[in-house]
């Protein structure tokens, strides 16, 4: 999973290491709950359209919440940061994780 850079809005000051800990493994957490009520789509155990509709449904709002919440704290989570994060990583060597 990718780091976000989280920073305080005010002051844009960057948030401390375990703040930043704290954000990227709740984060981690709530998408891996996201990916166990994805499962029975994946694995062809639900068959019904509508009941498929209903678990990604759930799953995209959930995606959403991720996002706004990081949003919320100050997490850059903007495609053009992702870039910019990923190029300033591969300048100091540092290899990148899909």
């Amino acid at each position: 999973m990718t780091a976000i850079k989280t920073i305080d809005a005010p002051g844009k000051r960057e948030k401390s290491t375990v703040v930043s800990h704290v954000i990227n493994d709740s984060t981690e957490f709530f998408l891996n709950h996201l990916m166990k009520e994805l499962e029975p789509v994946i694995t062809n155990q639900v068959n019904d359209l509508e009941e498929i509709e209903g678990i990604c449904g759930k799953v995209y709002i959930g995606l959403v919440t991720i996002v706004r919440a990081n949003e919320k704290i100050g997490a850059e989570t903007r495609p053009e940061i992702e870039l910019e994060n990923l190029v300033n990583n591969m300048k100091k060597g540092i290899p990148a994780f899909a």
